[in-house]
């Protein structure tokens, strides 16, 4: 079976059980972001150290039984202990610092929609727009940078192994593609636009959109070889286990957030309320948040959960008063997140929140000019 009827096959399958089989992926995009915006600003004016209100239904914001109280100041920024430097890789407008506090400065850097240290520099992908789809993929080293090609602007980044990313035949219309990881590269089929997400035990997880076949938007695993994709029951995957082979994403007309399990597709449980993320680097927890806008109110703010990736089980339901996130949480091994946050005056930090409820900040505060904080991609 060539790529091209084994793409479609694949498109074929998921469209007979999709519960939007005609609907593209920026229209779910756009449809998840209105559906969570409406949801979650009904807690707007709620105190969120006490009640969160959904739909009618109240829920105690502290999961953990109540064992989570370490008081969390509202407001500012610079009120927060200032805590350990990140111990990831991340973005300062347009600056690449690693976790031995190695610098890289590029222009590329303050556009740049992700960014990931190899070998010895940076490849970096900047934010597509209307007028360019694709985004450009680019290796900076110190005091240089270099094109690669145009693609899609995720990274599957795994421990120990060189970043997937997909890099497509042209930068105006899609003639097929190719998953790219370190030198070596691996063809894909034409009409599949790909982005990575993550690895699971099966291959890479990825973002499936088409071009002229008209088929939805789904979440794929791709083994080695391009030999058999393994269609997911996802619109969009937003992160993957190898340890724990599972992958959270968005599934439903209602647009819940759910994990399912890699080899079979089975939805494992449900978070309808969050927006379920990353996974910890030993698959054990799942990181997710909940977006309640800009705020007048102190007391309100962005809300930051941790659950047990097996059972979906609460371990930590923070609200950060006064902060809004700008970026999706990531993970410090097993015992802390990261997130990009702003408060009411526009500055902004990279904020640590452990498993135990503490919360510091990971960087001093900016004012978040020329591109601001951004975590670098991450497992």
């Amino acid at each position: 079976m060539s790529m091209e009827d084994l793409l479609t096959r694949t498109f074929a399958e998921v469209a007979e059980a999709a519960d939007h089989p005609n609907t593209a992926m920026a229209t779910v995009v756009a449809r998840s972001r209105a559906a969570r915006a409406h949801r979650l600003r009904r807690i707007a004016y709620v105190a969120a150290a006490a009640v969160v209100v959904v739909g009618g239904l109240s829920a105690a914001v502290a999961l953990r039984g109540g064992d989570d109280t370490t008081p969390t100041p509202a407001g500012s920024l610079g009120d927060l202990p200032q805590g350990a430097p990140p111990k990831i890789d991340y973005l300062d407008g347009d600056m690449f610092v690693t976790t031995t506090g190695e610098r890289f400065t590029s222009h590329r850097f303050v556009t740049a929609a992700g960014a990931v240290a190899w070998r010895n520099g940076v490849l970096v992908a900047s934010r597509p727009s209307a007028r360019h789809p694709f985004s450009t993929i680019s290796f900076v080293t110190k005091g240089s940078s270099s094109n690669v090609g145009c693609g899609t602007q995720s990274f599957a980044v795994s421990a120990d192994i060189d970043p997937v990313y997909w890099l497509a035949s042209g930068c105006k219309a899609n003639r097929g593609g190719r998953f790219v990881q370190g030198t070596t590269s691996t063809d894909t089929a034409k009409g599949a636009i790909l982005s990575p997400v993550g690895r699971v035990a099966g291959g890479i997880v990825a973002a499936a959109t088409s071009t002229g076949l008209r088929l939805p938007s789904h979440a794929l695993v791709i083994p080695p070889g391009n030999s058999r994709w393994v269609p997911l029951p996802l619109l969009i995957p937003r992160g993957a286990s190898a340890a724990a082979d599972l992958v959270t994403g968005i599934k439903g007309r209602n647009l819940d957030s759910v994990v399912v399990d890699a080899r079979t597709g089975d939805v494992r449980w449900r978070a309808p309320l969050w927006t379920l993320s990353r996974f910890s680097a030993s698959g054990r927890y799942i990181v997710g948040d909940q977006d309640v806008g800009e705020q007048t109110v102190e007391t309100v703010g962005d809300v930051i959960g941790i659950f047990d990736a097996a059972t979906g089980r609460p371990v930590l339901d923070k609200p950060l008063p006064g902060l809004t996130f700008d970026s999706l949480p990531v993970w410090e091994g097993d015992d802390a997140v990261l997130v990009v946050a702003h408060d009411d005056d526009g500055e902004q930090a990279i904020v640590r929140i452990g498993l135990d409820g503490s919360v510091s900040r990971a960087t001093d505060v900016g004012d978040g000019s020329s591109g601001g904080f951004k975590p670098s991609s991450t497992p």
